[in-house]
């Protein structure tokens, strides 16, 4: 039997907001100096030796995060600026005893950064590698030198993962490159207050946290949650036979997220019509608790959600995958059920000639 309340909006809602509105995170530390724009594998260089035509050229940064350039061993530059790169370049072509220290003048620009792989766990809707930083399908860039591709930052690495789950931990997000983890305060995405978000490279691991508890405050559309979500529309009331029939469109299994039952049955044209056979409908959701992952199924009368469409617990929010059936109500169903007693025991062309159906 359906439950009468989906237990992860229940029993695991937050107390409290995340922030006031407005309000700066507690022991906030800006750290885009300490975390500059890394160089990864697949980076592209523009180099430019001064006066020197076979030195210069475009250059990718190899897998092993080494930069090879002609008549030079190979530079390590993972992990490196390209303002760093430019000095081991520099340091590189003296060693070589190519230039003295007095007279080299090099420059590295970037050209265009090179899509990553992340590792992303915890509270998100799809743990796992994250792709970040991703060409256009063409493969072209969108400009010759200094592509910024603000997609290499911690909020895309997230949002690639599906997005933060409603029961993440914002102000305990870990960021680990090489061994050492630092911990990331991202509630200011919702609370629009100072916040952190550095950029990353190839390997790095990222970890949202459980908070145990449902933010209600996280589920909408946001930096690092989906901006839509797919469900699943069932409705054969009558008169229909299909979903078709039903008028459910690929449009109306596409809903922003932040979206309540109320609006899911809407979408599945489970609400309106005759006021007398209609309003007593009800409504199935099947739902995933984002936190123990069980599959939990609840039902709720029409005319229940839309008298509490407020109330978290009796019109919860939908969440990626959800399930929503429509049932007819009990007024159609004893009509379909005397009719279908009626079409059992007397002959249909009699009970068409009696009746006028």
């Amino acid at each position: 039997m359906p439950q009468n309340r989906p237990g992860w909006a229940a029993s695991n809602a937050c107390p409290d907001k995340l922030l006031a509105d407005g309000a700066v995170p507690p022991n906030h530390v800006p750290m885009f100096n300490e975390l500059p724009v890394p160089l990864s594998p697949g980076d592209q260089l523009d180099v430019r030796v001064h006066n020197d035509a076979a030195l210069s050229g475009s250059f990718s940064v190899n897998m092993d995060g080494t930069l090879t350039i002609p008549f030079l061993k190979d530079i390590p530059v993972l992990g490196l600026t390209a303002e760093q790169a430019e000095a081991k370049v520099a340091k590189a072509l003296t060693s070589a005893g190519l230039y003295r220290a007095s007279t080299v003048r090099v420059s590295v620009k970037l050209k265009h950064w090179a899509t990553i792989q992340v590792s992303v766990a915890g509270a998100v809707f799809q743990p796992g590698r994250s792709l970040v930083g991703d060409r256009k399908p063409d493969g072209s860039v969108d400009q010759d030198l200094g592509d910024s591709t603000p997609g290499r930052y911690l909020s895309y690495a997230i949002k690639g993962a599906g997005g933060v789950r409603p029961d993440a931990d914002l102000g305990k997000v870990r960021l680990t490159r090489s061994g050492t983890t630092r911990v990331l305060d991202l509630t200011g995405i919702f609370t629009g207050s100072a916040m952190e978000d550095p950029p990353i490279m190839q390997g790095d691991q990222v970890f949202v946290p459980s908070s145990g508890c449902i933010h209600s405050d996280l589920v909408r559309p946001s930096q690092i949650t989906p901006p839509g979500i797919r469900v699943f529309l069932s409705n054969l009331t009558q008169p229909a036979a299909s979903n078709a029939q039903s008028a459910i469109s690929t449009q109306a299994t596409n809903v922003p997220y932040g979206t309540r039952l109320l609006h899911g049955a809407i979408s599945a044209n489970c609400v309106g019509g005759i006021r007398l056979t209609n309003a007593s409908r009800s409504v199935v959701l099947a739902t995933t608790n984002p936190i123990t992952r069980q599959t939990e199924v609840i039902e709720r009368s029409v005319e229940e959600l839309v008298r509490s469409k407020d109330r978290d617990l009796i019109n919860p929010y939908l969440l990626p995958g959800d399930g929503i059936a429509c049932y007819d109500s009990a007024v159609t169903n004893g009509r379909d059920v005397m009719r279908s007693l009626l079409e059992t025991v007397v002959p249909i062309p009699v009970v068409r000639s009696v009746t006028g159906w």
